[in-house]
C-alpha cells in the first residue's frame, strides 16, 4: 500500500504539484531521503505486480466472502463494528490463511468452512 499510494503520487505531481508534494513531505520524505517528489524517479513497471490466475481466483472469492459478510450484517441489523456470532464461508478455495484476517476485519467470533464447498450462486 506504502509503495501503491507512492506510485500514484509520483503519477499525480505534474499535474497536482502542490498537494502531491505536500502528501510527500508527510509520509514519504524521511524515507526516500530526497528532498521533493519531483526529484523522485518516475515509476517502473514491476512484473511481480501481475497476479497469477490462482491469485485473481482467491481475490475474486474474497470479494464475494466480504460481500455476503456484510449481507448478513445487514440482515441481522448489525452495524460494521458489531461482532458476528458465526458466519459459514461458501467459497471453493482453501480459505485457511484468510480465515483469522476476515474474523479481525469484520469481527466475527468463529467462522465455519463450508461442509459442501459449494459457492452460493448470485
Amino acid at each position: 500500500m506504502f509503495v501503491c499510494l507512492f506510485n500514484t503520487l509520483k503519477l499525480y505531481a505534474p499535474i497536482m504539484p502542490f498537494i502531491t508534494e505536500e502528501l510527500y513531505q508527510l509520509l514519504y520524505k524521511k524515507h526516500e531521503g530526497i528532498i521533493s517528489i519531483h526529484k523522485t524517479q518516475w515509476p517502473e513497471w514491476n512484473s511481480n505486480w501481475i497476479m497469477e490466475e490462482q491469485e485473481y481466483e482467491q481475490m475474486k472469492y474474497l470479494l464475494e466472502e466480504i460481500d455476503a459478510i456484510r449481507k448478513k450484517k445487514k440482515e441481522k441489523g448489525l452495524r460494521y463494528k458489531d461482532m458476528l456470532d458465526t458466519y459459514r464461508l461458501r467459497t471453493e478455495i482453501d480459505t485457511t490463511s484468510l480465515i483469522e484476517k476476515l474474523k479481525i476485519i469484520f469481527s466475527i467470533q468463529k467462522i465455519d468452512p463450508t461442509e459442501d464447498n459449494v459457492r452460493a450462486s448470485t
